[in-house]
């Protein structure tokens, strides 16, 4: 069976749902080797333990997650929202760019 691991220093997203339903939480940064597999089923052992009337959600896995010293939340270093850009026959002049990483300056300072 091929192990599924994700390295110290990746930064990473947890993605749930489906098309229009798509939700993406993050961004986290690795603080410790994760095995995939191992990691959920110990989660699932302590998921186990404990009553509950409801269903885990994937924010009970990242707060598990972080709670065991594996991910830390890390700020976005930029974020750049495309709009409607990228749909065919509906192209936009908006361009919507910021965050830490983003730098602004005058064309003429090429």
């Amino acid at each position: 069976m091929t192990r599924k691991i994700i390295q110290v220093g990746t930064i990473l997203t947890f993605e749930t749902g489906a098309y229009s339903d798509r939700e993406f939480f993050g961004p986290f940064v690795v603080k410790r080797v994760i095995d995939a597999e191992a990691a959920l089923s110990k989660f699932r052992a302590v998921a186990e333990t404990i009553e509950t009337d409801y269903d885990y959600s994937v924010w009970h896995f990242v707060s598990w997650l972080q709670k065991e010293g594996y991910v830390e939340e890390c700020d976005l270093e930029a974020r750049w929202s495309l709009g409607e850009i990228l749909c065919a026959g509906r192209a936009s002049p908006r361009l919507y760019l910021e965050g830490t990483g983003v730098e602004v300056r005058d064309a003429d300072d090429d």
